[in-house]
């Protein structure tokens, strides 16, 4: 494994803990020096500090002082670290604000640390000068830079302007730049990549606005990290981004990038992380990646753990070098037009140098174009925990794809989370071995061609599973009893399918007593109280509506619309204070609005059409639902016009 570089990481690190949570060493052998004290007492002056974070900046010793860190021998101030140290995006009580930083910390020419990140700096004339005649407005030359010592400077999520880098690009002792969140506002001086030590540059959401041939086509000598994100880098990747064999972390993600991934990527041999989401990429993967042979493994990226391309325009089918990337945790290439069949070669995945088990936990090939059958395997990433397939036009039954798990000797995709393979045209029953998926929380096989009853062992599921979404299929037979013990459901929809059974007006497990005898049920009583959303609409359901639903107080939707469901409208839904969207329309309900509706006030859809409701339409209606937005009460054998603020 080729090596990576991190003092510089490790050296900001340890400043920052020697600044703010343990006593300097060097302060109990001297003194920090006169100058550097005046230099600091200067710019405390200078400083808004509403939370009093500076108060600690008073005595003879400065290398005392909150934030500071001196140099053993000589006690000269060689780090500042004043951080707000609890950031938000709105600037707080704790932010240092300032009209600029002060002019005096140009005066402490051994500073190798600068850390004043998320705090309310705006502008940049006085920062590295220590011209004081300065007029407003005006930047002095370059030559007053007194900062030659600067090793890390965190200037992030602040307001300065594009001025500043030029200042910097002539600081050649920089290693550390951040300098994300601010107002730079076009391109950075092209000598930025010319300078000799610099390692990690981070110029996030900063504004900049550059074609990638003049941000990437430097030298950019020992650079290891570069984060240009959310901005509107433009045109093609060069390739001379290969050049770059430092590289370990390339963030450029959020910009306007079009055109391709250029071969010479392949000598990225360090590469860590390649985020080139949210662009415009509209051609193929390269086929064949150049210069792996440079590599100490000479295969592709070596030490690659995270490779995100999603969110692009990228045509064609799956490069073979995919499935060579030994080490990838995170593979996500949704949201583009990848198309063809999810290659074999993928299988390759599982031979992974760290263990017998393999690495990869993130697989997203969601909204496609991919076709054919799900690969087998998949089974085999035993590590994997989220699998993303939706929005395909993947086919072919789960069962067969899958089915090399039932020969083996443990528990298939232990680490699984989160499945969804919606919005395909997968067909077959649903297989058993789900069940067997012990830390799943989120499932999603909605939008299939599944048939067949919901198998009695999705029972098991109880300890995890927040999210069960099986509707849009052709699933039949009744919901059971034994779902009633996923005690931890927070989403559960079943909508349009054909689905029958009866609902019971007693106690009973809001999903499970959906069977053709309730009496087996109706004295357990046990409901799932934390249910977010129910939805069984469009199925063939009968009975009443069961009053233990009324039990249910996170419910906040709550649709059994198209069913054949019979009775009165209870008043126990009057309960659900926090229901926003109620759907009982389509179904042979009878009888009067119950006054216990004037609780729902949080309503913003309530839709009781097309059943066989009678009486007035209550005055209260056009008073308490204040947010609601749709109504649909027709047809239906209500004997009063609706309120005036409801009529057209």
């Amino acid at each position: 494994m080729e090596a990576i570089t991190w003092l510089p990481l490790m050296f900001l690190i340890l400043c920052s803990v020697r600044g703010e949570l343990l006593p300097n060493i060097g302060a109990h052998l001297m003194n920090c020096m006169e100058s550097d004290r005046e230099a600091l007492i200067d710019f405390k002056n200078g400083l808004h500090d509403p939370a009093n974070r500076l108060s600690s900046w008073k005595g003879s010793n400065c290398c005392h002082w909150r934030g500071i860190s001196c140099e053993n021998t000589t006690g000269a101030v060689i780090a500042v670290d004043l951080r707000n140290p609890h950031p938000t995006y709105n600037y707080n009580d704790e932010s240092l604000d300032s009209g600029a930083i002060p002019l005096n910390l140009a005066n402490l020419s051994s500073l190798q640390y600068l850390d004043v990140s998320c705090d309310d700096i705006w502008e940049e004339s006085s920062l590295f000068v220590d011209n004081l005649k300065c007029s407003s407005g005006s930047i002095p030359p370059p030559t007053f830079l007194n900062l030659i010592s600067l090793v890390v400077l965190d200037l992030s999520d602040n307001q300065f302007l594009p001025k500043v880098l030029d200042f910097l690009v002539n600081v050649s002792s920089l290693v550390t730049l951040d300098m994300s969140n601010n107002w730079l506002d076009g391109r950075i001086p092209l000598d930025f990549s010319e300078l000799p030590n610099l390692q990690f540059l981070y110029l996030g959401a900063s504004g900049l606005s550059e074609s990638c041939h003049q941000m990437l086509g430097g030298r950019w000598e020992k650079i290891q990290d570069l984060d240009f994100g959310r901005n509107d880098l433009h045109r093609k990747l060069p390739s001379s981004i290969g050049n770059l064999t430092f590289l370990s972390h390339l963030d450029l993600s959020g910009n306007s990038v079009d055109g391709g991934i250029p071969s010479s990527i392949g000598k990225l041999c360090n590469l860590i992380l390649l985020d080139v989401s949210d662009n415009y990429i509209n051609e193929t993967l390269p086929k064949f990646l150049e210069g792996i042979e440079i590599c100490l493994s000479r295969k592709p990226f070596p030490i690659l753990q995270s490779f995100d391309l999603s969110y692009n325009y990228l045509v064609g089918n799956l490069p073979e070098w995919l499935g060579h990337i030994e080490n990838l945790v995170e593979l996500d290439l949704s949201l583009n037009y990848l198309n063809g069949q999810i290659p074999a070669f993928f299988g390759s995945l599982q031979n992974l140098s760290r263990g017998p088990l393999p690495s990869l936990q993130y697989l997203d090939l969601s909204d496609d174009y991919l076709v054919g059958n799900l690969p087998e395997w998949l089974c085999q990433l035993e590590n994997l925990v989220n699998l993303n397939l939706w929005c395909n036009s993947l086919n072919g039954s789960i069962a067969a794809s899958f089915g090399s798990l039932q020969n083996l000797s443990r528990r298939p995709l232990p680490n699984l989370q989160s499945l969804d393979l919606s919005d395909n045209h997968l067909v077959g029953k649903l297989p058993k071995w789900l069940a067997q998926l012990e830390n799943l929380i989120e499932l999603d096989l909605s939008n299939n061609s599944l048939y067949g009853p919901i198998p009695t062992s999705f029972g098991i599921l109880q300890q995890n599973l927040t999210i069960l979404l099986l509707g849009g299929n052709e699933l039949n037979g009744t919901l059971l009893e034994s779902l009633g013990q996923l005690s931890g459901l927070r989403k559960f929809n079943v909508s349009s399918n054909q689905l029958t059974g009866l609902f019971s007006c007693n106690e009973f497990l809001p999903f499970g007593s959906f069977i053709s005898d309730l009496a087996q049920v109706t004295k357990a009583g046990n409901i799932v109280p934390g249910l977010e959303v129910f939805d069984l609409s469009n199925n063939n359901l009968r009975g009443s509506i069961p009053s233990s639903i009324g039990n249910c107080s996170d419910l906040s939707a709550l649709d059994i619309s198209n069913n054949h469901l019979s009775g009165t409208i209870r008043t126990f839904l009057g309960q659900l204070r926090g229901l926003k969207t109620l759907h009982l329309n389509d179904n042979r309900l009878y009888g009067q609005l119950p006054s216990s509706f004037q609780n729902l006030s949080s309503l913003a859809t309530l839709n009781l059409g097309n059943n066989r409701l009678n009486g007035r339409i209550p005055p209260w209606i056009g008073k308490v639902f204040e947010s609601l937005r749709i109504l649909g009460l027709r047809p239906n054998s209500f004997s009063r016009e609706l309120p005036v603020c409801y009529q057209i």
